[in-house]
């Protein structure tokens, strides 16, 4: 496959990136087409020897005596065509493993450049976990669903690695030294493509494996032994297997005139019928992750045998290769798979009579359970393990296909701020995002946002939102630079009425205003560890305004009082004329331009545009009424 898609230099730009793509797409195109026409011509091959060996075999037994010595000859030559067909079965299950590889990898860079041009209807839609509607920034800052963050770091695909990464999204670390530790693992592996897309390729290949089946096995794996309070029953096995089988070996012969091998049988028909429930169950809880194992070896073994630069990666790759007593991790789960593979037997119709022999299902669980006491212990450890190094991945492939934007400095020996130079939206494609420099912060301050509807307010604040949680996650930020303090971040945007939860528009800002009071209290009695930033967009919609100027007052002095950061939108100007805010009020708006052009029929026809640039002050025009008559609903303002 190396030879398939060359070595590639990182990409300078988002469409390099995607063109880079689109590129080991057309190649791949044209290995999956000369593999397909390999394999049908195999398969062609294979069926004429067959054919062959078939007609050679019935001319060699229909021989008649007098020429026995063609007979000798087509039997030779049917026995031979056997073999050729055998050894055309397996490489055509080779060439099928290697159509299939070349068919994932299509799949891993054809979404990879849609991820890159934003075509999120193209993509498959991102598992997405419940959500406690209490969040304290999930529903606002699209972090789930179609068009999400989540979706843009599709690459994640095992139960464990997808896990990962949405509890670094959902419940962000604030260590900065983990933070770092992060950020040094995405550069090192964001330059490692292959390994990248081999690792999702065969995660791809495992299809969906739940978190609750792996739990079911891990469960299993570091539980008590079923046999270890049974022991008396490998060993009888053992003893019953061999008395089954002789004695029927001596009755065929003739050795032995009765059919004595008739009691052993029973006896393991007995033993069969009173443990079959307790031992089938055992195999049902790994049979549902067997093929799972499968490529979670091949991953392992990618991940060990690659030499990394970070420190955490180096780490990680260690603790999976084990010591020289212990077998590498890779090798130990692919022989968890070929043991479970043993178990299906119990799904075949001739299981009844092999287990009536020798007790077949004893034996494998004996094999398994070896398994388990010996790597057990570890199996959660090395699967954690690889669900962090795919989560670090998807972040690495974000960083990969965005050269321009930046890792953050977390900075701890500074009060709370968030400074970014040429912020933008993560969500948004290069050449439809528009970028600003943004400051929020120090505490006892917070950036009010004004301007007018469409002009970028809400935008501003799901940008500072989003690029907070991909910082905290250790993954690089859209900006071409940041600096931030760790920080406990809280969204109140306009949120929906919940007749689930009997709460009323107004009542769901209050609650979610009072969630965010109270965690601002909670991080100023810890001194000394993150401070809250707020993201308000549009306070307390849903009562008049006069009300909502006071209490939209009391909130921010409030804020102001925790030593909280914060940004908030309003289209509510006299805000900005609180004289108990004036001080610590840092005024941006935005603004949009209206022009009268003739229309096709001569008559003039009112535009409007905007160009998303953040500047210093407050906003002074509104236009909603213009709106309204551009959509036609208004009559046009003298």
């Amino acid at each position: 496959m190396n030879a398939v898609l060359d070595e590639h230099r990182s990409p300078a730009s988002a469409a390099e990136a995607a063109l880079l793509y689109q590129q080991r797409c057309s190649k791949l195109d044209t290995e999956r087409s000369r593999l397909s026409k390999r394999s049908s011509l195999t398969a062609n091959i294979r069926f004429v020897v067959f054919l062959t060996a078939a007609s050679a075999a019935l001319a060699a037994f229909f021989a008649r005596v007098d020429v026995s010595r063609w007979s000798t000859v087509l039997l030779v030559a049917a026995v031979l065509l056997v073999g050729l067909f055998l050894v055309l079965v397996g490489a055509h299950r080779g060439i099928t493993r290697q159509l299939e590889h070349v068919t994932t990898l299509w799949a891993v860079n054809d979404e990879a450049a849609k991820r890159v041009n934003r075509r999120w209807e193209e993509l498959p839609a991102p598992a997405t976990p419940p959500i406690s509607p209490d969040h304290p920034y999930a529903d606002d800052l699209d972090l789930l669903g179609r068009a999400s963050l989540l979706q843009l770091l599709g690459s994640a695909k095992t139960a464990l690695g997808l896990g990962t990464l949405q509890r670094w999204l959902l419940e962000p670390t604030q260590d900065p030294v983990e933070i770092r530790e992060r950020q040094d693992a995405v550069r090192d592996l964001s330059p490692r493509l292959d390994l990248r897309q081999r690792l999702e390729a065969a995660a791809r290949v495992m299809g969906t494996t739940s978190a609750l089946q792996l739990e079911t096995f891990f469960t299993w794996a570091e539980g008590d032994p079923w046999l270890a309070k049974r022991r008396w029953l490998i060993p009888l096995s053992w003893l019953l297997a061999a008395s089954a089988v002789t004695l029927l070996v001596l009755h065929v012969t003739g050795a032995v005139g009765a059919a004595y091998w008739g009691i052993p049988v029973l006896i393991n028909l007995g033993l069969t019928w009173r443990f079959r429930d307790a031992v089938h169950g055992i195999f049902e809880r790994g049979a549902r992750c067997e093929q799972a194992f499968q490529q979670y070896a091949v991953m392992l073994r990618q991940v060990e045998e690659e030499e990394f630069a970070a420190d955490n990666l180096r780490d990680s790759s260690a603790s999976l290769r084990g010591d020289s007593v212990d077998r590498p991790a890779h090798r130990e789960m692919w022989r968890l798979h070929q043991r479970l593979a043993l178990s299906n037997l119990r799904l075949s119709q001739i299981h009844i009579v092999v287990q009536a022999l020798v007790l077949w299902d004893f034996h494998v669980l004996a094999l398994l359970e070896r398994w388990q006491t010996r790597c057990g212990a570890r199996a959660r450890r090395w699967l954690e393990v690889l669900g962090y190094v795919e989560a670090l991945s998807a972040l690495a492939e974000v960083a990969h296909d965005n050269p321009a934007w930046s890792f953050p400095d977390v900075a701890t020996d500074a009060p709370a701020e968030f400074d970014a130079t040429a912020l933008g939206h993560p969500l948004l494609r290069d050449d439809l995002r528009v970028v600003n420099d943004v400051r929020v912060g120090p505490p006892g301050t917070f950036m009010l946002v004004t301007g007018s509807n469409m002009s970028g307010k809400s935008t501003l604040l799901r940008a500072i939102g989003i690029n907070v949680v991909l910082a905290q996650a250790g993954g690089p930020v859209c900006a071409a630079k940041l600096r931030l303090s760790p920080t406990l971040l809280f969204s109140s945007m306009p949120v929906r009425d919940s007749l689930a939860r009997g709460v009323s528009h107004f009542m769901a800002g209050l609650l979610r205003l009072k969630a965010i009071v109270e965690a601002a209290r909670e991080a100023q009695a810890a001194d000394g560890g993150p401070q809250v930033l707020y993201l308000f967009d549009e306070l307390l919609q849903g009562t008049n305004s006069a009300e909502r100027e006071v209490a939209v007052r009391n909130v921010i002095c409030e804020m102001l009082s925790l030593g909280t950061i914060g940004a908030i939108t309003t289209h509510d100007l006299a805000v900005a004329e609180m004289p108990e805010l004036t001080a610590a009020m840092r005024p941006v708006h935005f603004s949009e331009t209206i022009e009268d052009a003739p229309g096709d029929g001569g008559e003039s026809v009112t535009t409007m545009s905007f160009d998303y640039k953040l500047r210093p002050g407050v906003a002074t025009s509104r236009n909603a009424l213009r709106l309204m008559e551009i959509m036609g609903m208004g009559r046009r303002q003298q």
